[in-house]
């Protein structure tokens, strides 16, 4: 299979976005998939991250000839745990407002804002939560 091309987490992510790409690497990670110039609405994919994101894996991945194979990363606790500190690193900066970094890190404003708050009380020495 030496013609199938392999991409990471975050390259996936830059293209369809950090949840699409989370919940694909979910459905199909560590799998061969191959990557048509446009996914049927039954497709594993277009299940898993909406026709949207499909179109646009399409479109980045396909050449003018067709689709490709592609491997996907595993979707193992490592490659979760990438997504978050990404997702984390880009809440936690101060000069983003909440609306921006939620876009940019593609989660809720509720999101970011649970985040900063939770920075916010390991800064405090809070305790935390109990659960």
């Amino acid at each position: 299979m030496p013609d199938d091309l392999y991409v990471t987490l975050d390259e996936l992510a830059g293209v369809i976005g950090d949840a699409a790409a989370a919940r694909l690497v979910a459905a199909c990670g560590g799998e061969r998939l191959y990557v048509p110039r446009r996914f049927r609405a039954t497709s594993r994919v277009v299940q898993a991250i909406g026709a949207d994101a499909a179109d646009q894996l399409s479109r980045h991945i396909c050449t003018g000839r067709g689709g490709l194979w592609l491997e996907l990363p595993r979707g193992a606790d490592g490659a979760v745990i990438q997504l978050r500190r990404r997702v984390a690193r880009i809440c936690d900066r101060p000069d983003l407002s909440i609306r921006l970094a939620a876009r940019e890190a593609g989660v809720t404003m509720r999101a970011v804002r649970m985040r900063r708050a939770k920075t916010r009380a390991k800064r405090n020495g809070s305790q935390g939560t109990l659960l």
